[in-house]
This record gives structure tokens, C-alpha cells and sequence, in this order.
């Protein structure tokens, strides 16, 4: 069975995916030409003061963010074996809403909905796609050089799948996460500097089924998690300001380690923080003994462009490797800040 369910001034690290806005403490930033108000949770990295060329009291207290975002991916494995040799494809939609409640307490919740497939190099005949749909929801707890975010999320997944040329499936899965993680950020030299260390635990589940075949043929159901920690530096400087706008460039790297042999697939879940669009190859005692690597390497860069306080438009790239795993994803959205 594979499982699919379905990452001037200076400022802060642009990612998509973004929609938490958080304020810092105005008096100690009465000499920068930016405040930090404004955060991002993609890649889950993400944890930047945005710079602003003039602060407003009313969205520091009570401000509301919306925003919109979508991301696409395409990775491969990299293994001799059948049914862990393969490509797969992610694409997603994120939309929210995020509400300061305090100067130091931000709450937002978030909707996606996602598809993935999967292709087999050394079995043609054999395929698979999958349609997602989750919910998140944030909690910020930050000043002015340390934030602190936990998401809790949840995923439905729906799959479709082709064994071989006469055995065609499908069944239904479900998503639980639990991400959290600690930002220390300060300025230097005119560039925004964040380092951060994260922990994550994601389960997938997948219902036993029956194919449509001949001979209606059973497959068990399954369960896979993942238990992650994780560090990395972020860094974001303003290349341009002319009048109310701003460009931002920005660059992220971070390492992760694994805990278990056989967790999902989570291209999906790096990009956006959220439980969705993570996926399985086969049942585990079918892939290698471990797969993928414990360890992962991930980088991104990207650009966004700011209009004053009110109206931001953004786009990354995030490459992930490892020993027998590899992708690329490609974030673009927006945020409306009122």
C-alpha cells in the first residue's frame, strides 16, 4: 500500500506561507527604522521582525492579518529499491487569519487543501494521487528578541492508487502534528539574525481497504510518525526602499534529525507547518530498513516586497536533502494587514 497525503534597513526572513504578524517592544526599537511585528511560519524556520517604515499603535495592539499562499514540489528518491524508487509531486493552497490579542500573544488559524502523486521508476504500471485537506492553529508568545510559536493541525487524506495495470484502490487517512519552536533574533551589522532550534510530531494513518480487482484482493491499514528536533540560523536584510515600499532578501539553513526508521513523507508539512500532503511509498517492512536518512539538510532563499504596513506579496525556494531523499518547493503569496 502507499500512502500519500499529499518548506535601507533590515527586517525579517521572507517565507511563504506567511500570515502571523507579532509586535515587539517599541522603546527599545525607538533608534531602527523597522518594528518587529510581523511573522511567518514558512519555512517553519521563519521567525523575523518585518521591517516597516513607520510603526501604528493600533495594529501593535489589536492589528489582524489575512493571507493567502500557494506552493508546488517536486522530489525523488534516491534508492534501488522497487517500491521506494520513485518521484513524487506536491502542490498546495494555504489561506488564514491571525489576530494580536496582547503585545506579546498573536493566535491565527489556517486552511489547506493540497494533492500529491506518486510514480514508480522500476514499476510503470504502478501510481498513486491523493487530495488533502487540513486546519491549523497558532499560538505566538514573543518580545523583542524571543519568539516562541506552537501549531497544532489536523489533515483528511483521500487516496487513489493503481497497483499495477489490474489492480486499482482507494482508501482514506487521516494527519495529526505537533510543531513548536524557539527564536532568539537580533540585528547585526544592518541584517536580521534568528537562530532557532524546533521539535515536531507528525502521525499519518491510513485505513485497510479493498481493491477493485478480480480478485478483491485486501490490504491492512497503517500507521507511520515521525519524531523530529531541529536548528538552523535565518538571516534577512531591505535591499531597496523608495517611498512606502521596501524589498526584502533572505536566506535560511537549518539540519534535522529523525527518530524513527520509517516516518511519512512530509515535503508538505516543512513548507507549511501544518499536517497535510505527507505520504508513504509502501508499507514499511516492503521499504529499506530505514527510509529515509536520519538526517536531513534543508537551505531557502527568497524575496518579498512590502507596500508600507498594509500590503505584502512574497516568493521562496527551499531545497531538501538527504541520503536518499531530495526535493525542491516554490512558495508565492500575499498578506493584507488591517
Amino acid at each position: 500500500m502507499i500512502g500519500l497525503s499529499g518548506g535601507g534597513r533590515c527586517g525579517r526572513l521572507v517565507v511563504a506561507a506567511a500570515f502571523i504578524f507579532v509586535s515587539a517592544d517599541q522603546a527599545a526599537l525607538a533608534d531602527e527604522s523597522f518594528d518587529q511585528r510581523f511573522w511567518s511560519p514558512l519555512p517553519l524556520s521563519s521567525s523575523f521582525a518585518g521591517p516597516l517604515t513607520r510603526a501604528d499603535d493600533a495594529i501593535v495592539r489589536d492589528g489582524w492579518t489575512t493571507y493567502a499562499t500557494g506552493y508546488s514540489i517536486d522530489g525523488h528518491s534516491i534508492t534501488d529499491n522497487v517500491v521506494a524508487d520513485g518521484r513524487f509531486t506536491s502542490k498546495g493552497y494555504v489561506a488564514g487569519l491571525a489576530k494580536r490579542l496582547s503585545p506579546n500573544f498573536t493566535v491565527g488559524l489556517r486552511g489547506q487543501h493540497g494533492t500529491s502523486s506518486v510514480s514508480y521508476n522500476q514499476t510503470p504500471d504502478r501510481n498513486m494521487s491523493v487530495s488533502s485537506q487540513g486546519i491549523a492553529f497558532d499560538v505566538i508568545v514573543e518580545d523583542q528578541h524571543v519568539l516562541w510559536r506552537t501549531t497544532a493541525s489536523y489533515a483528511d487524506d483521500s487516496f487513489n492508487a493503481n497497483f499495477n495495470a489490474f489492480t486499482p484502490g482507494s482508501w482514506n487517512g487521516r494527519e495529526w502534528a505537533i510543531d513548536s519552536q524557539f527564536n532568539v533574533r537580533w540585528t547585526f551589522s544592518r541584517v536580521v539574525t534568528t537562530g532557532f532550534v524546533g521539535v515536531r510530531y507528525l502521525r499519518l494513518e491510513q485505513d485497510a481497504f479493498t481493491a477493485t480487482d478480480f480478485f478483491s484482493t485486501q490490504f491492512p491499514g497503517q500507521s507511520r510518525e515521525s519524531h523530529q528536533v531541529r536548528a538552523g540560523i535565518d538571516l534577512l536584510c531591505s535591499l531597496l526602499s523608495v517611498g512606502p515600499f521596501q524589498l526584502l532578501a533572505s536566506a535560511s539553513g537549518q539540519v534535522r534529525n529523525e527518530m524513527d526508521n520509517h516516518p511519512p513523507i512530509h515535503g508538505g508539512v516543512d513548507l507549511t507547518g501544518m499536517a497535510g500532503n505527507s505520504f508513504t511509498f509502501d508499507y514499511a517492512n516492503a521499504e529499506p530498513v530505514r527510509f529515509p536518512a536520519a538526517v536531513t539538510w534543508q537551505a531557502s532563499g527568497g524575496l518579498e516586497l512590502r507596500a508600507a504596513d498594509t500590503f505584502h506579496v512574497f516568493f521562496n525556494a527551499t531545497t531538501s536533502r538527504n541520503s536518499m531523499l531530495s526535493w525542491t518547493g516554490y512558495q508565492v503569496g500575499a498578506r493584507f494587514l488591517f
